[in-house]
């Protein structure tokens, strides 16, 4: 085998978000959520790279869906 043979997949990652400018009191903060690996697909951090093991060049690790609510101040 070549080097480079068994690579990464190649994949999308998509992330949204939402903002909305609200208004309490005197202040006037952005309030969002945001959702990165929205569509939970296998993103693949680690490889097993050791050639005895019988996982050898599977991958794993995939990153997981994360939702976030975020509070933005501005002046």
């Amino acid at each position: 085998m070549g080097r480079g043979t068994y690579r990464f997949p190649t994949y999308v990652r998509t992330e949204i978000g939402v903002d909305r400018k609200i208004t309490i009191a005197h202040a006037h903060p952005w309030l969002g959520v945001r959702a990165a690996n929205a569509l939970d697909a296998f993103l693949p951090t680690d490889v097993q790279n050791n050639v005895g093991s019988p996982a050898f060049g599977q991958f794993y690790n995939s990153e997981y869906r994360q939702i976030r609510i975020h509070v933005r101040f501005e002046r």
